[in-house]
């Protein structure tokens, strides 16, 4: 029976919700205007929604630039599984063409030393290349594009649910608010059954402003994400100018050993 009450209860209210809603769409109904400084922050987090998004779309293209991989979730779906042995993990272009060169180097070896001998150098340079990118990918996948990811599937979903909740609890006391004005406007209606609309109006406003405020909360917590991914894209920086930095170095030795050769 409780139940049953429950289910009549939320039925009714929804029903409320979309009378009210297609009311206001209308210009039949009043509105209640949310907070200048809740509004503020509805937008701000829209906007870091928006272009965070488009972060974490723009480095996976940069750190993996085959479609295909995206295209299968690599990035946006499987970072959990950025763990698994490298052996695991699909070679890299350089990778493969190391093997080539030093595969080569080794048949080139018989017949001429000078080539054979280079081809192996230049091979083994570039596996350290290909290893060097690697280390780089699934670091800066883990340590900058993890904490996006992890806010865009965790702080975002829970703010939106609380967007969606505020609107709800908006539209309670709204049609709450209405349904008052009729009743004291319409003869014959008893001052008991105006206090009891009255009530409802007290409790759709009560809860409407807890709401409000844990909305608020909320979303004042996209401030956190923002320190803490400042400090994310500092690292990611610092592991992309180590990569470049270890890239130099390879060539630069590599260079020196076909000098002298």
């Amino acid at each position: 029976m409780n139940d049953l009450k429950s289910f009549a209860g939320e039925a009714s209210a929804l029903v409320n919700r979309a009378v009210q809603y297609t009311g206001e769409k209308l210009g039949r109904a009043e509105h209640t205007d949310l907070d200048a400084h809740i509004k503020e922050l509805l937008q701000r987090a829209d906007n870091a929604k928006a272009q965070t998004e488009q972060l974490l779309k723009s480095t996976a293209a940069v750190l993996h630039p085959d479609p295909t991989d995206r295209a299968e979730g690599f990035v946006l779906n499987k970072l959990e599984k950025i763990g698994l042995e490298k052996k695991n993990q699909k070679p890299s272009n350089l990778a493969y063409l190391g093997g080539a060169m030093l595969e080569a180097g080794a048949v080139f070896d018989l017949i001429s030393s000078s080539y054979g001998n280079s081809l192996l150098k230049v091979g083994q340079t570039e596996q350290k290349l290909g290893d060097c990118e690697k280390t780089f990918i699934l670091t800066a996948t883990t340590e900058y594009m993890q904490p996006l990811k992890v806010f865009l599937d965790t702080d975002m979903k829970t703010i939106t649910k609380g967007k969606r909740d505020l609107e709800a609890k908006r539209l309670d006391l709204d049609a709450a608010k209405n349904k008052l004005k009729k009743a004291q406007s319409k003869k014959g209606n008893s001052n008991e059954m105006i206090a009891k609309v009255e009530s409802e109006v007290k409790n759709a406003q009560s809860e409407f402003d807890k709401q409000a405020e844990t909305t608020k909360q909320l979303l004042e917590g996209v401030s956190l994400f923002y320190e803490n991914q400042t400090k994310s894209l500092k690292k990611f920086v610092d592991m992309q100018a180590n990569y470049y930095a270890s890239c130099h170095q390879y060539m630069q030795d590599l260079q020196h050993q076909l000098d002298s050769l």
